[in-house]
């Protein structure tokens, strides 16, 4: 890449819709701007969805793919398997597409053809890690990420924990942050009304959906009848599993009046 050249950024993310890591990446950017407003600032997300109004505001281009993202559920259904034929071909795209950018920026470390390419490339890589994972494989993207970096962030020390990232010169820890209101006013709860529980967040294995609904079973039911619970939220693409297994135990337990799913909710 020739130094000369005017700044240009691609910022890489695995979503396209609007929740914890798409908003944070939206923020990245904005901040990015923010601070080389003359910088060329291209990103690639894996398709059209929600969150690209909010990126066209500061960014030069969107580019659609190529995004390989490493998912659990993939892991281990044979189509995850068999997807792994082409991740050196997607890797190799990567690289060629890094070669034009003074900078990359990977938001999480599951976009697994750009961690690869990040470590056979010479170009300059942030990479901003908002998941946690356990055991040796976290070990292993950790080592990759700490190797294909020129600097690591973490949105926690969990999470910098989790990846054998603590205490390294190139790793730092930046929370998610967001505008708070200037006055905040509690709400005049009454007996006359249901308590409001909000559960927001993507339906999965640990996010803690199926933890809430069973806390609210082992209740009994006057006191479930004081309660009204939202929860919102939806399932990645192709695991609509985790959806039918919760209104599966929603109405196992007889809680139909107390919960109720909203499903994705745009709020911005």
């Amino acid at each position: 890449m020739n130094k000369s050249k005017p700044l240009s950024i691609l910022c890489v993310h695995q979503g396209n819709e609007l929740y914890g890591s798409d908003i944070m990446f939206v923020q990245s950017i904005r901040a990015l701007r923010q601070f080389f407003p003359t910088a060329r600032i291209d990103v690639i997300i894996p398709g059209k969805g929600p969150i690209e109004k909010l990126i066209s505001h500061h960014a030069d281009k969107i580019i659609y793919g190529p995004v390989w993202v490493l998912r659990k559920s993939n892991i281990k259904a044979f189509s995850g398997i068999t997807k792994l034929l082409f991740l050196p071909g997607s890797a190799t795209q990567a690289i060629k597409m890094m070669k034009n950018y003074h900078l990359v920026y990977i938001n999480t470390i599951v976009i697994i053809n750009f961690l690869i390419a990040a470590l056979l490339s010479r170009t300059s890589c942030l990479i901003h890690i908002h998941e946690i994972v356990s055991g040796l494989p976290g070990k292993v993207l950790g080592r990759i990420a700490q190797k294909a970096s020129t600097l690591t962030i973490c949105n926690s020390h969990a999470t910098a924990k989790s990846f054998g990232l603590t205490n390294r010169f190139n790793t730092h820890v930046v929370w998610n942050g967001t505008d708070c209101p200037s006055e905040v006013f509690l709400p005049d709860v009454k007996a006359v009304r249901p308590l409001r529980i909000l559960m927001p967040g993507r339906i999965n294995s640990w996010k803690g959906q199926d933890i809430l609904v069973q806390a609210l079973a082992k209740m009994d039911k006057i006191t479930s009848r004081h309660l009204q619970v939202r929860i919102v939220g939806d399932v990645y693409k192709g695991q609509d599993h985790f959806r039918e297994n919760l209104i599966h135990q929603i109405d196992k337990h007889d809680l139909n009046d107390t919960i109720k799913l909203l499903g994705f909710c745009q709020y911005m």
